[in-house]
């Protein structure tokens, strides 16, 4: 009788021990231990498409952040769509389930416009990337490497049957950055420019109309002239480039899944930039001066 009262005991004194552990287990750790998983979706200028990823057959690519991010948080998934900053904030202001969580954008006055707009949260801005601006061209228009400045271009484009490729400034950053370097050369070149030149929505179409010699120069990130070995770089401009990241305010008023989430996913980029053998630097990349 002695022996099943003590083994009773035991019993219940252990049962209640277990109960108090779970009580004591944050409710973000309880949810990660489960087999229940975070999506969040990211949305991301096109010229860091190389460095985050690209799903192939639902996985990224080895290499790529978003792979060694969802490798390190199995539990959460990156759900990524590219554009221009202007088109990606166009989104975001139209979606009415306010679905997205975090934004990189390519330059500071989207990232501000979406602060403005109540979709970011002004605290989580951050500069995490810098970039160049270069003048590229391809086979066809016979220059060498550094032969051709952006002063020159004009000249160029009056004597030779070619043209240029842009980005819109109306909705590509990188459009805006290329009328800054024409109207320091002079304020009146731009126009001039555009009567030579083809404007695109998004970078990716810049740089695959001088590939394609579609146009025969074009105004590109550095990173993204990397990627295309065939094309000359001819001139380059630091123009003060930064891509902030921010998380939408959607995001932030979810505490148990998706802030979390986004903060981790925010977090481990940020460790990626300040890593000189990191993905970023690795494609051209360089850590920007903060505000």
């Amino acid at each position: 009788m002695k022996s099943n009262k003590l083994l009773k005991f035991v019993s219940s004194f252990a049962l209640s021990i277990v109960l108090m552990m779970g009580l004591a287990t944050p409710t973000f750790a309880a949810s990660t231990g489960t087999n229940l998983t975070t999506t969040l979706n990211l949305m991301a200028d096109y010229s860091t498409r190389y460095s985050l990823g690209e799903r192939v057959n639902e996985v990224y690519p080895s290499g790529t952040l978003l792979r060694a991010f969802e490798d390190q948080n199995p539990n959460t998934k990156v759900n990524v769509t590219y554009d221009s900053s202007g088109n990606l904030l166009n989104q975001m202001k139209a979606d009415p389930n306010h679905s997205t969580d975090v934004f990189l954008s390519d330059d500071l006055t989207r990232m501000n416009s979406a602060v403005t707009a109540n979709i970011i949260q002004a605290n989580t801005v951050y500069n995490l990337l810098s970039n160049e601006l270069v003048l590229v061209g391809n086979a066809s228009t016979g220059l060498t490497e550094n032969s051709l400045s952006y002063s020159d271009v004009l000249d160029w484009l009056n004597d030779n049957p070619g043209t240029i490729a842009v980005g819109d400034p109306a909705v590509v950053a990188l459009g805006t950055y290329t009328k800054q370097v024409f109207d320091a050369i002079d304020s009146t070149i731009w126009n001039n420019i555009l009567t030579h030149a083809t404007l695109y929505s998004n970078d990716t179409d810049v740089l695959d109309a001088v590939a394609c010699n579609v146009n025969q120069l074009g105004s590109v990130y550095a990173t993204d002239a990397r990627r295309r070995p065939e094309l000359t770089v001819l001139d380059s401009k630091d123009v003060n480039i930064i891509y902030p990241i921010g998380i939408t305010n959607a995001a932030m008023n979810d505490n148990v899944s998706r802030a979390p989430a986004a903060q981790a996913l925010v977090n481990f980029l940020k460790a990626d930039i300040v890593n000189p053998d990191g993905v970023f630097q690795g494609r051209g990349f360089s850590i920007p001066i903060q505000p």
